[in-house]
Order: structure tokens, then C-alpha cells, then sequence
């Protein structure tokens, strides 16, 4: 049996998320996870989010055991290059750790407050399965073409690649309402 746990990002400061992952890896915890959000999910849109990648790369180069990841990244808002880049490097840092858990994303509030499209759930869900297709070529491709309905790829190189082989894992999460 494993034990994780998810560790949202609202609210927070640095030092107490820190203090809390050190803490999970000292007690033997097998996987921590970090939200991906920009704002709370509040009609004030008020108070503190710490920014999801920049914090899973630090705490990927400071918690040196556990299993880290994503829970889950709102597909909307990165293109799913950038996404495999990234995800490519925190993996990297944290010596083949990652665990990248990818969502259609839901929090309208967010997309409404950064000028973000916020599609049809249909459209959304249709985004994520392209995405997911586009990081994977990435991750295991030398160059990856790809022609798909949202996104495309010509020739596209991701150097380095995931320590993974053949790729970290990829976690699909969410839930929804029409």
C-alpha cells in the first residue's frame, strides 16, 4: 500500500509548504502532489496562490524520496509543448519522480479573470486527449509531428528527455458538471 497526499497551493506561503513536504518525506509519505490554480475559486477572487511549477521544481530539487506530481494541471492554460518541456525538467531535477497528472481544467473564474478561453466541456475534454498525445510524442520522440484539431507539432524536438523511460506517468484527473 502507498500513502500521498495532495497539497493545495491556496493559501499558502513557500516556508509552510516547504516545511510541510520535508515533513512528509521525513515520515515516510510516498508521493505529494501540488495543485495547479492562479486565484481561489471565490466570487472575491481574493488571497494567495503559489504558482504550480515553480514550486514543484524547487520542492523537486529539495525532497530528494518521494514521488512528486500534479493534481492535476488545467490543460487551457499551457500549450502542451510547453507542458512536456516542463514536465521533462522537473522530472530531471527530481531524478525520474514526476508523476504529471493533467485535467480539461474547470475554474471558469480563472480563465474569465486572464483572458483565457473557457470552451465547451466537450471541447475541453477534447483538448485534454490531444495534449496528452502531444506530450507523450515529445517525451519519446527524437522530433515529433502531429496534425491534430487544436494543436500541432512540425518537427518538433524535447531535448532532454524525461529520465522515465519510456515517459513519467501520466494521470488523467477531474471532474465536472455540464
Amino acid at each position: 500500500m502507498r500513502f500521498g497526499v495532495f497539497t493545495s497551493l491556496a493559501g499558502q506561503t513557500w516556508p509552510g509548504v516547504l516545511e510541510l513536504w520535508q515533513h512528509l518525506e521525513a515520515t515516510g509519505w510516498d508521493i505529494a502532489c501540488v495543485s495547479d490554480h492562479f486565484m481561489p475559486n471565490t466570487r472575491q477572487r481574493e488571497g494567495a496562490v503559489l504558482e504550480c511549477w515553480s514550486t514543484i521544481s524547487a520542492l523537486a530539487a529539495v525532497v530528494p524520496r518521494m514521488q512528486i506530481g500534479t493534481i492535476v494541471l488545467g490543460n487551457t492554460y499551457r500549450h502542451p509543448a510547453v507542458v512536456a518541456k516542463m514536465a521533462a525538467q522537473v522530472d530531471i531535477i527530481s531524478g525520474g519522480r514526476l508523476l504529471l497528472g493533467m485535467g480539461a481544467a474547470w475554474q471558469q473564474n480563472e480563465h474569465d479573470a486572464y483572458g483565457m478561453p473557457f470552451y465547451t466541456l466537450r471541447e475541453r475534454l477534447e483538448r485534454l486527449d490531444e495534449a496528452c498525445q502531444v506530450i507523450r510524442l515529445l517525451w519519446t520522440e527524437h522530433r515529433s509531428n502531429f496534425n491534430g484539431r487544436y494543436y500541432r507539432l512540425a518537427n518538433a524536438p524535447l531535448e532532454p528527455k524525461p529520465v522515465q523511460t519510456p515517459h513519467p506517468e501520466l494521470m488523467i484527473g477531474g471532474g465536472a458538471s455540464a
